[in-house]
């Protein structure tokens, strides 16, 4: 329910049709209806889950974990541990209206590909993908939450992700296999909390943390890669809560500007080779037992 609202909160902000999140059609439109028998077939969900078996119509509600608007387009996928062992199809692109999709815990393999222009929420995690088509970013310009948490992806972060993901607010990677500098266009984004800990290759995410220039961050995990220089000056991130940057190399001084973190709680900078002292943090609570 409450990935349900906050979408509905998404589109209240940017004022997307508010048809997109309706009770269930009784027919499906023609299209959408075509596409899910292919998506049917090539994640297995025609086996795991009896998509098709039924009927024909993914918005009749026959098909378990689908969800369409009251014009017959699929707005919501969620098959959450449902044993799929296929890949996903480039058809999916043709779900015009599709405005999350939930695939966790399966063993889906293959190329992720275009999913759709009007994609929202995408949870992809714990499978067993190769990489993601550079296509993906480039047509998914209102993503705001993006999860793909040890799902076998290979590869960089693409340099334009932060020039098309406007509206990204959530990313957790963590746990795959992704090497190379995260895109300086991150900077600009409304992008609040990163997780992209723990990369399991022998190249792992690298360079400098520009992540850090993101006014908006409160949340930042980069633990467990190959990061490199000094920590930025920090002062303009007010509202960080988090930050886990231990097992890189990073040099130079700890910024003496996390003093000005009020709402810091957690701070992990072990396993660096930095200089200086922590600063010494004001208790502004009191523990009582």
């Amino acid at each position: 329910m409450g990935s349900i609202w906050l979408a509905i909160t998404f589109l209240l902000m940017f004022q997307l049709p508010a048809s997109m999140f309706v009770a269930r059609s009784t027919k499906a439109n023609a299209g959408d209806m075509a596409t899910m028998r292919v998506l049917a077939q090539f994640l297995g969900a025609d086996r795991a889950l009896g998509w098709g078996r039924a009927s024909p119509d993914p918005c009749d509600g026959s098909w378990l974990g689908i969800t369409c608007d009251a014009s017959g387009y699929v707005v919501y996928i969620i098959a959450n541990n449902s044993g799929l062992t296929g890949h996903l199809p480039r058809e999916t692109r043709n779900l015009s209206m599709l405005a999350a999709i939930y695939l966790n815990n399966n063993s889906l393999s293959g190329d992720v590909p275009p999913l759709g222009p009007n994609l929202m929420e995408i949870s992809l995690s714990y499978n067993r993908f190769m990489s993601i088509s550079p296509e993906f970013f480039k047509e998914m310009e209102i993503v705001f939450s993006l999860s793909a948490v040890n799902a076998n992806i290979i590869g960089p972060i693409p340099e334009f992700v932060g020039d098309h993901f406007k509206y990204l607010v959530t990313m957790k990677l963590q746990g795959n296999s992704l090497f190379g500098h995260i895109p300086t266009s991150f900077a600009s984004t409304r992008i609040c909390s990163v997780q992209l800990q723990d990369q399991r290759g022998l190249d792992k995410l690298s360079g400098p943390i520009f992540m850090l220039n993101a006014t908006n961050i409160v949340y930042l995990d980069l633990h467990g890669n190959q990061f490199t220089g000094p920590i930025p000056n920090l002062a303009s991130n007010i509202e960080m809560e988090y930050i886990d940057l231990s097992k890189n190399a990073l040099t130079g001084d700890v910024p003496q500007s996390l003093m000005q973190l009020h709402h810091l709680r957690v701070l992990n900078l072990s396993d660096n080779s930095l200089c200086g002292q922590l600063p010494k943090f004001i208790k502004k609570y009191d523990c009582k037992d």
